[in-house]
């Protein structure tokens, strides 16, 4: 049933962040300080470029201890696209560890145009490409977007969702966000975070088998 199929912090093996630019300059010693273990941090994007926080926020949270994977924003609208997608982060990668999946967010308008085969052969793509660089792929999208649009794939699922918990049957990793954006993810919004209005909160379930 969809409640016993429900995930929540007590559920969860983990708690980790995702980060970018908008975030600035975060204190990572106060993140692992407050029980956060894990971080997916934004490469950046292939209309963008390299995040700014990139190198700052890998070694940063790193030498806090924080396990540390990635994600990429996706603008692909073909295979191809994806391919360059994947060969742009394989290249910023080489001269950082990542110890936690990589990401593909897809999410963009851009992809709303698309069919589920069209969006299934993107996904396909970028992560055969990380899993042959040897890297640990999953794919971010919004449960919405997973039901409507994606459909299932056969990579872990990071599920973000505007609720106390997640729902969808499958995910691995979820994200839950408090739609006011004032606190994010009540469950957990009792101050061990300093600014949790900048931050999004995940919980890890089992993620890395």
């Amino acid at each position: 049933s969809t409640a016993e199929a429900a995930v929540n912090a007590g559920s969860a093996i983990g708690m980790g962040i995702d980060v970018s630019k908008w975030q600035g300059a975060v204190n990572w010693a106060q993140v692992a300080a407050s029980g956060v273990s894990f971080a997916f941090i934004k490469v950046g994007s292939t209309y963008s470029g390299i995040d700014p926080y990139f190198d700052y926020n890998m070694k940063a949270a790193q030498m806090c201890g924080i396990r540390t994977g990635v994600y990429i924003y996706s603008y692909a609208t073909t295979p191809e696209e994806a391919a360059a997608e994947a060969a742009f982060v394989l290249s910023v990668l080489q001269n950082y560890s990542v110890n936690f999946p990589v990401a593909f967010d897809i999410e963009d308008k851009l992809h709303k145009s698309l069919t589920t085969a069209q969006q299934q052969q993107i996904v396909a793509t970028f992560c055969s490409m990380m899993d042959a660089a040897g890297y640990y792929p999953m794919v971010y999208a919004g449960k919405n977007w997973y039901l409507n649009r994606l459909g299932d794939v056969p990579y872990d699922k990071w599920v973000a969702q505007y609720s106390t918990q997640c729902d969808y049957p499958g995910a691995i990793c979820i994200c839950l966000t408090h739609k006011s954006m004032s606190v994010i993810f009540q469950i957990i919004a009792s101050g061990l975070i300093a600014e949790p209005s900048k931050l999004h909160v995940s919980q890890g379930i089992h993620v890395c088998r």
